[in-house]
């Protein structure tokens, strides 16, 4: 019995690896198929296949293989990062060593958590769409990716240290006073009540202990301390986190998120946590009731995800169903940053001041003018051109993800490609304009930046993709080549194969393509004027 014979395909690509799998397998196809077809007794006239065959499985949506990590995709087009934003990453990358990739996604990461809630853009079919970005960058410990995130965040943290200092220092005693003012008064009213009132008055005293509570609500409101970004927080804190934040909306950035998907992915229960994340990211309304605890109703939470994760952590990501299945990893902006540890050199010259006060400038323009700002969010709306750019980008997506399309094993992923050009579209426009975002509609040039940059982030995620796509399109030529092992003529048309085996046209020519020598599709013509027929068949 041959190996491919004796064991799981999932089992032989971790021992051989995907060019030893690959190998293996055109070698021993021939051998594998004779082994099949001389125990099956030919039929007479019988085009019958046994069930198992008729019912072989048809897998589809990749749901969680990963490369080795992954081939390197082109550098990361740090060019398509506007004014402060491209100038920061750049030196980052300078003087912190580390790749484009790496200060890049950085950079967006920090950038969209800056946006918050407070921008959004008209995205057609009266859907408004956000900013906010699930970042994943894969990077090793010791590979400058702590470096990288500190100095592209160190602003907007900073800026969040100023909100709670002033918090404490005024926001809070006040509200402490407001609130004993309000605790006295309440019990005056309390004590009034208790004395033979009038139905008038009675009603009065109701009227006023209601304002009372009121401000009662909202002293105990401000005494909650702001919050906008975290590091590492269960599903139950991550909750409460989104209710407290400016507008319903959480920052969750990280330079070592190997914490956060632990417990992402169970640490604390037997499930994953990913409910929350997903509502954060397209602003379904959530309503959260515990015993013990009060209601948690949040209207249109916003989250923000940027989270450096080392390579084993992001392999244990894509090996769990619930992770791709949930369609939570699929959100992601993922790739390889393929950064490696650098040699001190004698002279490290640091960031220049130029580029660190208009990167700072930049992200406090964004804060005080979106994060903070507690009006409606104010709506950005698209060129004509540029929206049509975007539309045309998503329906080629959709096209490719059709079943027979190039994408149709992986449409999971595929599927969220369309709306993150949109989202990369809305940040990179605020990158350009600052505080001005609002009022300046987003342009053609603007679109097309995005959808390169979308184009490059799918690259890097099917390149992370790559070898499960590669095992995926083996087990399917298994399944095809047993189905035809079993067949009279070891052949069976193209449109049996499809309404019987489920297996498209297309599938077969894309696997006949990449395995030539695993099959041949031959024309039978009938000499009448009717359609000829497409066979499969072993050689």
């Amino acid at each position: 019995m041959n190996t491919l014979a004796s064991k799981d395909v999932s089992d032989i690509h971790q021992q051989l690896g995907r060019e030893g799998l690959s190998d293996l397998l055109q070698a021993a196809v021939a051998d594998a198929l004779i082994s099949q077809t001389t125990s099956v007794t030919k039929p007479a006239k019988s085009d019958e296949t046994p069930a198992e065959a008729d019912e072989a499985e048809v897998l589809t949506d990749n749901a969680g293989f990963v490369s080795d990590i992954g081939p390197e995709v082109a550098p990361f087009p740090v060019d398509l990062l506007p004014g402060a934003a491209g100038a920061i990453a750049r030196e980052v990358m300078r003087s912190a060593m580390v790749p484009s990739t790496l200060a890049g996604m950085n950079v967006l990461g920090i950038l969209s958590a800056s946006v918050g809630a407070g921008l959004v853009v008209a995205s057609g079919g009266g859907r408004v769409t956000g900013a906010n970005l699930f970042v994943m960058p894969v990077a090793a410990s010791g590979s400058g990716k702590g470096q990288s995130f500190g100095e592209i965040a160190r602003p907007l943290l900073n800026l969040e240290r100023q909100a709670v200092e002033e918090w404490q220092e005024g926001i809070r005693r006040n509200a402490l006073a407001e609130k004993k003012l309000a605790e006295a008064r309440l019990h005056r009213l309390s004590l009034k009540a208790k004395d033979g009132l009038s139905a008038e008055d009675r009603t009065n005293v109701m009227s006023e202990m209601h304002s009372v509570q009121a401000l009662l609500d909202e002293a105990d409101k401000n005494l909650r301390e702001p919050v906008w970004c975290t590091e590492q927080a269960t599903k139950e804190a991550v909750e409460q986190l989104v209710e407290q934040g400016s507008r319903e909306a959480l920052a969750s950035l990280s330079a070592e998120a190997r914490g956060a998907v632990d417990t992402l992915m169970g640490r604390y229960r037997d499930s994953t946590d990913e409910g929350i994340f997903l509502a954060g990211y397209s602003g379904d309304p959530v309503r959260i009731h515990r015993r013990h605890s009060r209601a948690i109703l949040l209207r249109k939470p916003c989250i923000t995800l940027l989270w450096l994760l080392q390579p084993d952590k992001l392999r244990s990501m894509l090996e769990s169903s619930a992770m791709s299945e949930s369609g939570l990893l699929p959100r992601f902006l993922i790739a390889d940053t393929h950064a490696q540890p650098e040699e001190e050199p004698e002279v490290r010259d640091p960031i220049s001041e130029d580029a660190r006060d208009a990167w700072a400038d930049l992200i406090e323009a964004l804060c005080r003018s979106f994060h903070e700002n507690q009006e409606d969010p104010a709506i950005v709306q698209p060129e004509l051109a540029a929206k049509e750019a975007l539309r045309e980008y998503f329906n080629e997506i959709v096209r490719r993800r059709q079943p027979g399309g190039d994408l149709s094993d992986v449409a999971i992923y595929a599927a969220r490609w369309g709306e993150n050009a949109w989202r990369l579209a809305l940040v990179l426009h605020a990158a350009t304009h600052g505080s001005r975002a609002a009022e300046v509609p987003l342009l053609l040039a603007t679109a097309q930046n995005a959808i390169l940059l979308m184009r490059w982030f799918a690259d890097a995620q099917l390149c992370l993709l790559a070898s499960g796509r590669e095992e995926q399109s083996m087990k399917r030529l298994l399944q095809l080549q047993q189905v035809l092992a079993h067949c009279p003529d070891r052949s069976r048309s193209l449109r049996e194969l499809g309404r019987r085996n489920g297996f498209s046209v297309t599938e077969i020519r894309q696997l006949l393509a990449k395995y030539p020598k695993a099959f041949v599709i031959e024309t039978l013509h009938t000499g009448t004027s009717g359609r000829p027929s497409h066979l499969a068949r072993l050689g």
